[in-house]
């Protein structure tokens, strides 16, 4: 697979196979950036793009915030 871009209206990432066969995933941008900020422990940049986060990737992200061990106060996801 070969990375084509990422269009950011679309939360989108597009690849290519060897066949010429395009995929496309979703990526929110928000979600990543969040993750990046807690895995560097920058927690209050991650603080800063909690608001940014779409309503139906917050149990994700609940989840990913889980497995690394960190309990959020449940004001946050409401």
């Amino acid at each position: 697979m070969y990375l084509l871009g990422y269009v950011t209206k679309d939360d989108r990432v597009y690849l290519v196979d060897k066949d010429l066969n395009v995929v496309s995933y979703y990526l929110s941008l928000a979600v990543l950036e969040y993750k990046t900020a807690v895995l560097r422990e920058e927690f209050e940049v991650a603080e800063t793009l909690l608001p940014k986060i779409p309503a139906d990737q917050r149990n994700k992200v609940a989840r990913f915030l889980e497995t690394q061990g960190i309990i959020l106060i449940p004001l946050y996801f409401s």
